[in-house]
């Protein structure tokens, strides 16, 4: 009797109670998930954002350095081109002013020069200046005003000895015609004189060959070199 009443009083397991936990841990491993989503999303932002904050710095910081280094490394020949453009614009200007065949001029990296032929600026073995050639340097002066770098005027001869009552070598003769072609500038603009540096040097800077007297009478002449460095 005990038994039977027992085994009437047990209730019966219900087969489907394991769906009941797979349905709560599904939504554990479903919060988990988007937990971890979440989380990720907001790791990726801000990796993106400092990511970009990084390269940005960075692109920066190498612009600036390639421009300071564009910067040095042009410097010194942009300020080349403006003296080989001032030197043309100046250079031009003078060609058309003085347009005299006895006045040759030549333009370097950094000079302008101004070539006169000893028998359009003297007579032979004189170091008088001839009138003719007062009207080209009076322009040439002029333009000389207009600089403010270093002027030398070299005077130069040819080889063929000289031995005169005023000049008893090529060395002196030179230095004589130089003098004179200062002196004459130095007139026609006062206050050019400190910039200016007189020099000879006879028969060693040949421009021709003085085995010809063609090339002699090249080699005889008076240069003004304006400096533009």
């Amino acid at each position: 009797m005990n038994s039977a009443h027992i085994q009437s009083n047990k209730q019966p397991e219900d087969e489907n109670d394991w769906l009941l936990t797979f349905a709560d841990l599904m939504m554990l491993l479903l919060a988990f998930f988007v937990l971890l989503f979440s989380l990720s999303s907001i790791d990726a932002r801000k990796y993106a954002e400092l990511s970009k904050f990084i390269n940005e710095s960075f692109s920066s910081d190498m612009a600036n350095r390639e421009n300071k280094q564009k910067y040095q490394l042009t410097k010194p020949e942009q300020r080349k081109q403006a003296i080989l453009q001032k030197l043309s614009n100046m250079s031009g200007e003078v060609r058309a002013a003085i347009n005299d065949k006895n006045i040759e001029i030549i333009t370097t990296d950094s000079h302008l020069i101004f070539r006169l032929r000893d028998q359009f600026a003297f007579e032979s073995g004189s170091a008088v200046l001839r009138p003719e050639s007062e009207q080209a340097l009076t322009r040439i002066s002029a333009t000389i005003a207009r600089t403010e770098g270093k002027i030398e005027v070299s005077g130069h001869t040819d080889n063929i000895p000289i031995e005169t009552e005023h000049f008893s070598s090529n060395w002196l003769l030179s230095a004589a015609r130089a003098a004179e072609v200062s002196e004459y500038l130095t007139n026609a603009q006062p206050g050019i004189e400190e910039r200016i540096v007189v020099k000879a040097h006879s028969s060693n800077l040949p421009l021709a060959d003085n085995s010809t007297s063609a090339g002699r009478a090249i080699n005889r002449r008076v240069e003004i070199s304006l400096s533009f460095e």
